[in-house]
């Protein structure tokens, strides 16, 4: 059907970009619609960029609403928002014209000094991509219960520190490459409106061993969602924390040196759980000479953990 000026109407050729990726998010899009939009965003960065945004308002709001006592009103298993169509079409409207008329918007949310996952892998593999002979990947201990379940911080802190994993395996063709990136879509995957990123990661859990020229592209993008859906703030703190795991397991004297550590310290010191972690990890990379490097990796573990 078209209008008097030949436009098409009442079908997926009128739909502006914020519909569309609010129909995404609330599950309405029939297959051919949402296989679309799929194939847009895997190709277009910065639809992508608008769609991870969107993302992260819904669960702000969803998290805003747990707060307050709202319960949802469909099936968690849906993976979808309890909120009206309206409510989320204002939120996503909003999001899709910030990012049309701020370009840089996305990098003036990043907080100041902690750097991104794909930047500590990039420093780490200076000195290496193997992770350390008896490497422990998950001092948070064994996955939480159904009466004991992740917090979003919690989830977020791990997602970046898999994260930088992951990025380490695939520079260095690592077998556990593939392990990885299907823990970062399994920590994606209980987060509304992760469809696509979850995707990004199962391709990069496919082609885990391919040159990391040819995944460097889908991983950055991969990395981005990832952080905008979880929270960026304590996606990079988790990135960190695991970063100066493993520099510490190496010896990496310099790693400590930079302002991403004194943002990262600074950042666990206003937390009462990791105060104590992040003073002493302070003590032992401000001391004269070498640190104990034993002592600053349980130090690292201990606050990972906490926040974990």
């Amino acid at each position: 059907m078209r209008d008097e000026r030949g436009a098409e109407t009442g079908s997926r050729g009128d739909w502006d970009e914020a519909e569309r990726l609010a129909a995404l998010l609330d599950g309405r899009l029939d297959a051919d619609g949402h296989a679309d939009i799929l194939s847009r965003l895997a190709t277009d960065d910065e639809a992508l960029a608008t769609y991870a945004e969107a993302a992260a308002v819904t669960r702000a709001l969803e998290e805003e609403d747990a707060a307050a006592g709202v319960t949802p009103l469909r099936p968690a298993a849906r993976r979808t928002s309890p909120f009206s169509g309206a409510r989320r079409w204002g939120a996503v409207a909003a999001v899709a014209a910030a990012v049309a008329l701020a370009p840089l918007a996305w990098n003036r949310m990043r907080p100041a000094g902690l750097q991104e996952p794909g930047a500590l892998a990039e420093r780490l593999s200076t000195t290496g991509t193997a992770l350390p002979a008896g490497w422990d990947p998950s001092p948070w201990g064994s996955t939480r219960s159904a009466s004991d379940p992740m917090t979003p911080r919690a989830r977020a802190i791990r997602i970046g520190a898999r994260l930088v994993e992951l990025e380490l395996a695939l520079r260095g063709q690592d077998p556990a490459a593939a392990r990885t990136a299907a823990q970062v879509a399994i920590l994606l995957g209980e987060l509304p409106g992760s469809g696509p990123a979850v995707s990004i990661f199962r391709d990069i859990q496919a082609r885990a061993g391919a040159p990391w020229a040819e995944l460097e592209p889908q991983m950055e993008q991969g990395t981005e969602a990832a952080a905008a859906m979880a929270g960026e703030e304590d996606v990079r703190l988790g990135a960190w924390l695991q970063a100066a795991r493993i520099a510490a397991a190496r010896k990496h004297a310099e790693f400590f040196r930079t302002r991403a550590t004194k943002a990262a310290l600074k950042y666990l010191h206003q937390d009462p759980a990791t105060r104590p972690a992040a003073e002493r990890i302070r003590t032992l990379t401000n001391a004269e000479g070498a640190p104990d490097w034993d002592a600053l990796v349980v130090g690292l573990a201990g606050a990972l953990r906490a926040v974990g």
